[in-house]
């Protein structure tokens, strides 16, 4: 699948997403990864091939706080159908644990400990669903 124009502006109007948005996660995600890089270096840890295992980790930390997001505000159940009718689960739990998994050994291969982790914000939120 190759990504172009085209698709990134397929996905921006999909999803309700300002360019301005769009350009203020970009910055974000490449700000977070810059910061790891500097803790790695800083610790005698980083090799140039741990980049695509710290752009995975930005990148899952993202999804995380997107899927908790869209928990937090369409629920732990959600409709199927226009009818509401059909519910089912918010498929965004299983993803938010999935990326939570994915940054725990992502966070192992590049030997970030859980103070590492903590210093650079990639703990996991709390998920509840009484936390209204």
């Amino acid at each position: 699948m190759s990504i172009n124009k085209k698709t990134i502006e397929n996905f921006v109007s999909r999803n309700g997403i300002t360019w301005t948005g769009a350009r203020e996660t970009i910055d974000a995600l490449i700000h977070q990864s810059r910061k790891i890089t500097k803790e790695l270096e800083d610790a005698g840890r980083y090799e140039k091939t741990d980049d695509i295992l710290i752009e995975s980790l930005v990148m899952c930390v993202e999804v995380r706080n997107m899927a908790f997001w869209d928990v937090k505000q369409n629920g732990t159940i959600m409709a199927v159908d226009k009818e509401k009718k059909v519910m089912q689960k918010n498929h965004s739990i299983s993803t938010f644990y999935q990326m939570n998994r994915s940054i725990m050994d992502i966070s192992q291969k590049l030997g970030l400990s859980a103070r590492d982790r903590h210093d650079l914000k990639l703990e996991a939120k709390k998920l509840d669903e009484l936390d209204d």
